[in-house]
């Protein structure tokens, strides 16, 4: 059944005492949990109900994940923009190199579509807040 175990006498020791543990922590019925419900107990002491707020914002935690999302998707797009400037500039100072023309290509074909995903990605956010 277990060919494995019979091979290597580290692995049957392992198993064995992986089994033994495993044994002893589910079939243990000694629970050394305490109460909370006794307002006198160990664990309630230095606990204290606090009456006044925290003076945490109230500000709902999609809107704040939201806004995350919109700025990262803005730094996202600079730096789209900024490949894009940077491709053109290959472009232009190619002068006729077939090789740092075709390097511009790609990197205003991969930017273009990195835009589109990018654009995409605001669209569903834009809808989904709304």
């Amino acid at each position: 059944m277990l060919q494995w175990l019979s091979k290597n006498r580290i692995f049957k020791t392992a198993t064995l005492l992986g089994v033994i543990l495993v044994a002893v922590f589910l079939f243990s019925s000694a629970a050394l949990a305490q109460s909370v419900a006794d307002q006198n107990s160990q664990l309630q002491q230095g606990v204290q109900i606090i009456q006044q707020p925290l003076g945490l914002g109230a500000f709902d935690i999609r809107l704040i994940i939201a806004n995350i999302i919109r700025a990262a998707l803005g730094l996202i797009g600079i730096v789209l923009v900024v490949l894009m400037l940077y491709a053109g500039y290959l472009w232009m100072t190619s002068g006729g190199n077939e090789e740092q023309i075709a390097q511009a290509k790609n990197i205003i074909r991969n930017a273009v579509i990195g835009l589109v995903i990018i654009l995409s990605a605001y669209s569903i956010v834009a809808y989904i807040m709304k």
